[in-house]
């Protein structure tokens, strides 16, 4: 059975599809939903995408993997906000809602997730795949076995990048100058390694974020 990748990017996301050693494929997908015409039932899809939502941020997934990033790439990953502040009409609203409910506020970067935080949070509850969040940073860092030296944005960190997924088999330079609307390279290189998580969930070697279930079962990060 084939795993699949999904990071979001400016115009829907982009999927990376796994089906055996070398066997890949890359996508563009106008909305999440889509993904089940994509992959049979119970099929492992890995998500960059928050899909668990706090009564008091932090969550401790996220406090789990900043410790695997380390203070070099631990800022990747922020609070994800309430779900009322997710769902808040602006920026200033869901700030003012974050603080009173939590006495800590949202920033930009968070909240400019919302609508496709909402929009997985929507379809995940119908589809009959397997859906786990999860974090690309930390997984590059698992992969890598350290946090990755360099921005995913810059030349070297994106030969970084590509390095380490070739070493596990994850060859995209077939793909290159495939259309992907406006996916960024940053966009599929997540994506590709979202995949090679859902691969180590299959078969049982991911890392679970944080190692224990603790009290919220469903505030899981795999990589």
């Amino acid at each position: 059975m084939p795993v699949i990748g999904v990071d979001g990017c400016p115009d829907g996301w982009v999927a990376v599809v796994l089906d055996g050693p070398g066997r890949l494929d890359v996508r563009h997908l106008p909305s999440i939903d889509a993904l089940d015409a994509l992959a049979p039932p119970s099929t492992i899809v890995a998500v960059d995408m928050p899909m668990w939502f706090p009564v008091q941020p932090p969550r401790r997934s996220e406090v789990a993997a900043r410790e695997v990033l380390g203070p070099r790439r631990a800022s990747s990953i922020f609070p994800t906000p309430v779900r009322a502040a997710i769902e808040a009409p602006d920026h200033a609203t869901a700030n003012a809602i974050s603080r009173e409910e939590t006495g800590m506020g949202v920033s930009r970067q968070a909240f400019a997730l919302a609508a496709k935080i909402l929009e997985v949070d929507a379809w995940r509850s119908g589809s009959t795949l397997d859906v786990r969040e999860v974090h690309p940073e930390t997984s590059f860092a698992v992969l890598l076995g350290r946090p990755a030296a360099a921005s995913k944005r810059t030349w070297a960190g994106a030969g970084e990048r590509r390095a380490a997924l070739v070493g596990v088999g994850i060859d995209l330079t077939p793909f290159e100058g495939v259309a992907l609307g406006k996916a960024t390279v940053d966009d599929v290189l997540d994506a590709a390694v979202a995949a090679w998580t859902a691969g180590r969930i299959a078969d049982g070697t991911a890392r679970r974020l944080p190692a224990e279930a603790g009290d919220d079962p469903e505030d899981v990060i795999w990589a």
